[in-house]
């Protein structure tokens, strides 16, 4: 239109079709939409309340938008244009933003150039002081100048209630906005849509366990407002999800792939976070409600949860157009820590850490005779020693910089598929409880889903669970061996999606510089690590700390209150110097480090050289990260020949735990391995890290 000769005429029209809000505020929209004018009276003084969602906010924001572009492109900075920024800066619904992406962008597009032509930056020079009524002696003073027009001040207000005085003298201009947020528990105080849009069903199923460790969720919804449109625009879903429960990004993607492919194509993403999960649609229909459904299961035990969550549908481009719905969790927030804690096997839950027994009725002669037949689906554990397995349970300590954290079995469980050695896939979407198992899952292998594009290529599941996050899980298998010495072995084993190897150059190393690529070699996706001990008669004796495929042999020393280095094995010309004791802390715990990436164990904390030809290898160790074993241990006793059921069902699977190797070109020539070998056999492979050797005693 710039060069049109109907110029003038479609100005005319922009200006005829323009409104104003009851404030005077000039803006285009299908309707009247208000700057934010709602205030609380109290004492004699108004309060600013927070604006109310209206019908068209983001459509009104887009199209004032272009307004105020096209004028300030026609007559510069005017009244007009003074009124038009008024009301859009009036209309914010989000800290730095308007309510959707595409109307802020061209805000901010408008806004800028506005700030350009009336040369803002020339005269803005602002003292601003900032105090609350609920704390007399908080103050804030900040200073905006033309050389910080742009930056974000913000400052939190302590105990947040009454109201909040700002004053600011000198030139120029600039927005002030306060956020609060604050939960509700009754429908009556949600926010509501000026009008309905969506239906919106949430409903939560629990199988018969009694610790409600599985959430099957069923979600319907369906646009509403057919006068508007026949169907929504695209949409968004967020639903939040109750403490310690979770689903992996890869599984999540899964079952969007399944419903696009079914009876809901329109969803098509998913993002997995920490607490909510949010789901998208290329457009909601409305001729029917439209369900999908998923499953979540407990990663770590949370007791005393909220009772009520939220879930959201809205109009990406238009979150005004919404509805929120509230899901009563009431049943979960009953449970207490011991039923929560019943799949975690918690020590002082003892009733929650097995099976109930069982008793046949085909046995009831016999029960009435005085001789009871009681089975568990693990052996109960003496009190005697499981004072000793938690006392002993190791501190771990992680490099500060490590990346790749260790998880629980399930986690990987729920991140991998069960394949053969031909990439078919023999079982996907497992869990400890329904894995296939058997001798002839030796030939199998837990595949990453999705799959790895190239050999050192990353998932972002592979970061594990941060310690520092989430009770990760150590593996505590126990192994008496019922001889004269009373030997009982227990190997704490820890367990980590990722293994990332060493860097080699391939190529002419010169002067310490590779004269070609550095590649990393010896990854893995699943990773199995572990420290063991040896109980003779009720005490501790030995304990072996475990590095990559080798490891060390220290023996309990009474008068230096530490372990102290016996032997440590070699391994073809792998020339290890190992430390020579092994310190306890915090009681009897020792203080192990785990190498940064590689997760192998030291009784050290620096640089760790394990082999000199044909390349130097060295772990680093540091503390950073303090895993404490013993908060959250899943004892096992341990026999090869037994069958396992039950929590314990994934140990009957024989395979191994990552991906098949890739990548064995020029890099397993140099290194002698290939850029990803194969994941870790099935462990433990075997029932003791220590010799058989009680008729020595």
């Amino acid at each position: 239109m710039v060069a049109s000769t109907e110029k003038e005429v479609a100005l005319k029209i922009l200006e005829s079709m323009g409104r104003r809000s009851t404030e005077g505020g000039l803006h285009w929209s299908r309707d009247t939409v208000s700057s934010n004018n709602r205030l609380a009276q109290d004492n004699q003084r108004s309060f600013l309340l927070p604006k109310e969602p209206q019908e068209w906010d983001s459509y009104a924001v887009e199209a004032t938008s272009y307004a105020l572009l096209t004028f300030l492109l026609r007559e510069g900075v005017t009244p007009r244009v003074e009124s038009i920024v008024r009301w859009l800066t009036s209309v914010r619904d989000w800290d730095m933003a308007f309510s959707g992406t595409v109307d802020t962008v061209l805000a901010m597009q408008a806004l800028a150039e506005y700030s350009h032509r009336a040369r803002l930056r020339d005269v803005t020079n602002l003292d601003v002081r900032i105090e609350a009524s609920s704390s007399p002696g908080f103050s804030e003073e900040l200073s905006i100048t033309n050389q910080s027009i742009s930056a974000k001040h913000s400052f939190p207000i302590p105990r947040p209630w009454g109201h909040v005085y700002l004053e600011a003298r000198g030139s120029g201009q600039a927005v002030a906005q306060m956020e609060i947020t604050w939960g509700v528990d009754l429908d009556r105080y949600l926010e509501k849509p000026p009008r309905k849009y969506f239906d919106l069903t949430v409903t939560e199923t629990y199988p018969r366990f009694r610790n409600k460790s599985i959430i099957y969720t069923e979600i319907c919804t369906r646009w509403t407002a057919v006068e508007v449109s026949p169907v929504s625009h695209a949409a968004y879903l967020e639903i939040e999800v109750a403490t310690g429960y979770f689903i992996s990004q890869p599984t999540a993607n899964n079952i969007v792939k399944k419903i696009m492919e079914g009876y809901f194509p329109q969803l098509v993403d998913v993002k997995v976070s920490q607490t909510k999960l949010s789901w998208q649609f290329s457009y909601v229909p409305s001729d029917k409600m439209n369900c999908f459904n998923y499953t979540l299961r407990r990663h770590f035990p949370a007791a005393n949860l909220t009772a009520v969550r939220y879930a959201t549908i809205y109009e990406l481009f238009a979150p005004e157009h919404f509805e929120t719905t509230m899901i009563n969790s009431t049943s979960l927030a009953a449970l207490d820590i011991c039923e929560v804690c019943g799949s975690y096997q918690c020590p002082y839950c003892p009733y929650y850490s097995g099976k109930a027994p069982h008793v046949h009725p085909c046995l009831l002669l016999l029960v009435l005779a005085g001789v009871l037949a009681v089975t568990h689906s693990r052996k109960p554990l003496p009190d005697s020693l499981g004072a000793i397995i938690e006392q002993w349970a190791p501190l771990i300590w992680l490099h500060p910089e490590e990346v790749f954290f260790p998880s629980s079995v399930d986690f990987h469980l729920f991140n991998v598929e069960v394949r053969d050695r031909n990439e078919t896939t023999v079982q996907s979407l497992q869990d400890r409880y329904s894995i296939v198992t058997g001798p002839e899952t030796r030939s199998y292998h837990l595949n990453s889903v999705p799959d790895l594009e190239c050999a050192d290529c990353l998932l972002d599941w592979f970061r594990g669970q941060n310690i520092s996050e989430v009770a990760v899980p150590t593996y505590a298998f126990v192994k008496d061996h019922k001889d004269p010495c009373g030997t009982v072995d227990v190997a704490y084993r820890s367990f980590y999606p990722y293994n990332y190897g060493k860097d080699v150059c391939v190529g002419v190393p010169i002067g310490g510089v590779c004269q070609g690529v550095m590649q990393s070699f010896g990854n893995h996706v699943g990773d199995w690590e572990h420290f063991s001990i040896r109980i003779r008669n009720g005490s501790v004796t030995d304990c072996y700390v475990s590095v990559h495929s080798f490891g060390a042999y220290y023996s309990w020393n009474d008068t230096a209150q530490n372990f102290q280095l016996v032997r440590g094995e070699k391994i073809d010309v792998i020339d290890v110097t190992y430390p020579e004791s092994v310190e306890v802390v915090e009681g009897r715990h020792a203080e192990l480090f785990s190498a940064n990436g590689s997760h192998g164990l030291w009784s050290e904390r620096g640089t760790h050289e394990y082999a000199h030809f044909p390349i130097h290898l060295q772990d680093q160790t540091e503390r950073g990260y303090p895993w404490r074993t013993w908060d959250l241990l899943e004892v096992v006793f341990w026999d090869k020949d037994e069958g396992f059921v039950g929590d314990e069902h994934y140990l009957g699977y024989r395979g191994t735990w990552g991906n098949q190797e890739q990548g064995c070109g020029i890099v397993e020539e140099v290194s002698g391995e290939c850029v990803l070998v194969g994941g870790p056999g099935f462990w433990p492979a075997g029932p003791s890290d220590f010799p058989d050797d009680c008729h020595l005693h």
